[in-house]
C-alpha cells in the first residue's frame, strides 16, 4: 500500500523527490484475478528474481526517482507507481444541492442532480480566468455587489457522462457542464452545513480545500466507464472527481495519455479494483512507466492531439475517435513493453466488459 498521504504532502511541501526508499511498504495489494500473470508483474510491489527488482533510474522532468524494473523480453521497463509521481484529492461533497450547483444549458442532468436549473452564463468565471481570482476570493468567496450582474459562479469538476454509443469516453478535455455558486454567501453557506453532525440531512464535506483552484488531472471514480481522466476546469472539484496534481506539473500530458490507454483499464479493473467504484487510494497503485526522452516528446504531441480532437478543431485534419484511441494504445503497449499476444488479451477483455461502448459505430460498420 501506498504511504500515509499526510507524510506525501509533507515531502512535496518540502520540495523533495519521492524515493520508495522513503517508506516503509507495509502491506501490498493482492486481489484475486482473472488477468495474465505477466502482466499483474506491474502492479506489484515486491521483487522477483530475475522478473522484477528494485532500482533507481532518471524519469524526464522529474530526475533521479527510486522504482522497480520489470523484465519484459529482452529488455527492462522502468516503472513507478502513480503515487511517487503526484497527488490523488477527493474533493466536496455538497449532496448535489441545487442551492449551489448549476448546470450549463443544454446539459442533461443524472436523476441525483433532476432539480438542478441552468446557469446564466454571463455570470460564470471560465477557466481560463480563474487565475484572476484573489487569495480571499479564493477562501471566502466572491463579493456579490448585484447578483444579477457580478460573476460569481466557478466550474465545479464532477463525474460526468460518457457517450458510450458514439465510442467516446470523457478523456483529455471536456467542455464545463457544472457550476458551483462560490459567492461569500454560498461560502459560508457551506461552511456551516460542513459543521452538521455526521449524517445530517445535506451535510457538506469541504475535502482538501488547499487544492481548491488548481490544476492538474481529474479521474472519475464511479460508473461504468470509471476511472476517465481529463484535464480539470482550474475551479472546485467534487468527490466523484478527484484531482491529481503532479508534482512537476511538466508531466501531466504524458500521465494524462497513459492514464487514457486500455492498459491502463486493465490494470485498474483487473488487478486493482474490479468493482463499479474505483477510489482515491486505487489511483495511487497504478504502474507508471519512465519513458525515453523521445517517448515522452510523442506522449505530449499525442495528447495535444487528443484535446484538439475534443475540442473539435479543425486545425487537426484525419483524427477520429478511434485513430486517436489507436494512438494512445500502441504508444503505451511501445513504453510497457506488451507483446502482440497481451495486446489481442487486452483488447479482447476491453470488448468483454464494455460489450456496448461504440456499438452504435460498430452497427453501422
Amino acid at each position: 500500500m501506498p504511504p500515509s498521504p499526510n507524510l506525501i504532502d509533507k515531502i512535496s511541501e518540502e520540495s523533495q523527490l519521492v524515493h520508495r526508499s522513503n517508506f516503509k511498504m507495509q502491506e501490498q495489494v493482492v486481489p484475486i484475478f482473472g488477468g495474465l500473470p505477466s502482466l499483474y508483474l506491474f502492479c506489484s510491489d515486491s521483487s522477483l528474481d530475475g522478473e522484477l527488482e528494485f532500482a533507481k533510474f532518471d524519469f524526464p522532468q522529474v530526475g533521479k526517482i527510486e522504482g522497480l524494473k520489470i523484465h519484459r523480453g529482452k529488455k527492462w521497463v522502468n516503472l513507478v507507481k502513480l503515487w511517487q509521481l503526484a497527488q490523488v484529492r477527493q474533493g466536496i461533497a455538497t449532496a448535489d444541492d441545487q442551492y449551489f450547483l448549476r448546470k450549463t444549458p443544454g446539459v442533461v442532468p443524472n436523476a441525483r442532480r433532476r432539480y438542478v436549473q441552468d446557469v446564466d452564463l454571463s455570470l460564470t468565471i471560465a477557466p481560463e480566468n480563474i487565475s484572476a481570482l484573489s487569495a480571499s476570493e479564493i477562501e471566502n468567496g466572491i463579493d456579490v455587489v448585484d447578483p444579477q450582474r457580478t460573476k460569481h459562479f466557478v466550474p465545479y469538476d464532477s463525474g460526468g457522462e460518457a457517450n458510450v454509443a458514439e465510442g467516446e469516453l470523457r478523456s483529455f478535455w471536456a467542455q464545463v457542464d457544472y457550476w458551483i455558486d462560490w459567492s461569500k454567501q454560498s461560502v459560508d453557506e457551506l461552511k456551516g452545513r460542513a459543521a452538521y453532525a455526521p449524517g445530517t440531512p445535506k451535510k457538506a464535506v469541504l475535502r482538501n480545500k488547499t487544492h481548491y483552484f488548481k490544476n492538474g488531472i481529474v479521474g472519475t471514480i464511479t460508473g461504468l466507464y470509471a476511472p476517465t481522466y481529463r484535464i480539470g476546469f482550474g475551479g472546485v472539484f467534487g468527490q466523484k472527481a478527484n484531482l491529481i496534481s503532479p508534482f512537476e506539473p511538466n508531466i501531466s500530458e504524458y500521465l494524462l495519455v497513459i492514464l487514457s490507454s486500455k492498459l491502463m483499464r486493465y490494470f485498474s479493473k483487473v488487478f486493482i479494483s474490479a468493482s463499479v467504484d474505483f477510489s482515491t487510494e486505487n489511483f495511487r497503485h497504478l504502474p507508471i512507466a519512465a519513458p525515453s526522452e523521445d517517448d515522452f516528446k510523442e506522449a505530449v504531441n499525442i495528447c495535444n492531439r487528443a484535446i484538439a480532437f475534443r475540442k473539435r478543431e479543425q486545425s487537426v485534419s484525419g483524427d477520429s475517435e478511434e485513430s486517436i484511441t489507436n494512438l494512445i494504445d500502441q504508444f503505451t503497449y511501445k513504453v510497457y513493453s506488451i507483446p502482440i499476444e497481451d495486446q489481442t488479451e487486452i483488447e479482447n477483455w476491453f470488448k468483454r466488459r464494455y460489450p456496448h461502448f461504440g456499438k452504435a459505430k460498430q452497427d453501422d460498420a
